[in-house]
């Protein structure tokens, strides 16, 4: 610690300022690709539904508390679960 400190000290302020961007820029590059990567094997929950039973499904989700304001999509895994399909009967 006394050897980072100490080199820490030895930056210039320009250095010191370059080096926390490229930390900051480090730190979102890693947490938008670990994002990313959660991310990619998503997919709609249901598609092609009538009118009326996308209202119907719409309103459970909302009893539910899941935000139906865009495309709802969740781990493909999940699609499989029986949950799912008590859901679209009620």
């Amino acid at each position: 610690m006394n050897q980072l400190n100490k080199l820490w000290n030895r930056l210039s302020w320009p250095q010191r300022v370059w080096l926390a961007v490229a930390a900051v820029a480090v730190s979102g590059g890693i947490f938008s690709l670990n994002r990313w990567t959660q991310e990619r094997d998503f997919k709609p929950l249901f598609s092609g539904l009538a009118p009326e039973d996308a209202g119907a499904v719409t309103a459970r989700l909302r009893e539910m508390a899941v935000d139906t304001d865009w495309a709802v999509k969740v781990p493909r895994s999940w699609c499989l679960r029986a949950k799912w399909p008590k859901l679209a009967s009620n």
